[in-house]
């Protein structure tokens, strides 16, 4: 953040997982309970804004301070649609501390 350099987040979306992906292979490496609780927590605030799970766990890491940038493997029109919404999307540093941590 101090120096602006930008950083790509590679697998912003944990390969899926925070869109409920079902390989095998994401499942065993990333459901694990605090991502449980994460997943959950982001599909909690999504209904409070008008938006899906996913898109909070995306605007997550948009929302970082510093020079953010999130990779994101979109399939279809409806994907780019969905992320496009949220590039307008503010979470309040409460909000960010509450995804990553919960009620701590």
């Amino acid at each position: 953040a101090k120096t602006g350099f930008p950083l790509c987040a590679w697998s912003s979306m944990a390969r899926g997982y925070f869109a409920y992906v079902t390989d095998p292979d994401v499942v065993r490496v990333y459901d694990i309970p605090e991502n449980q609780a994460r997943r959950t927590r982001a599909e909690e605030l999504g209904k409070q804004k008008g938006l899906s799970g996913p898109q909070i766990a995306l605007a997550w890491t948009l929302n970082q301070p510093g020079n953010y940038f999130a990779l994101c493997g979109l399939r279809n029109v409806d994907n780019v649609k969905q992320t496009l919404d949220i590039l307008e999307v503010e979470l309040s540093p409460e909000e960010l501390r509450w995804l990553e941590w919960g009620e701590r």
